[in-house]
């Protein structure tokens, strides 16, 4: 199992468009996508990660070159800042 991960910060005033657009993008994840979200942090409110979760490192590394996940990538970085962008390995499920 693998993982695609964004963290950042997102000004109090532009959540909402940030919102709106993550919610737009979840419309264009693929099927392959085993699950993924967006959470805001509790303790500090401007903070956002989006996750996803993949079987296939494949499929993982093509979603992370499609326009939906340049779309999540550019609202972090137009409406705030990223501080966190990265992907790796859970678990090896071959075994």
């Amino acid at each position: 199992m693998f993982f695609l991960k964004i963290a950042g910060t997102i000004p109090r005033n532009k959540q909402t468009e940030f919102e709106q657009t993550i919610r737009y993008v979840y419309s264009q994840i693929p099927a392959t996508c085993e699950n993924y979200t967006l959470s805001k942090d509790f303790d500090q409110q401007d903070a956002y990660q989006f996750i996803s979760y993949w079987r296939i490192r494949h499929d993982m590394e093509d979603f992370s070159h499609s326009p939906a996940y340049l779309m999540i990538k550019g609202a972090f970085q137009t409406l705030g800042r990223i501080f966190e962008d990265k992907s790796g390995v859970i678990m090896d499920l071959t075994n």
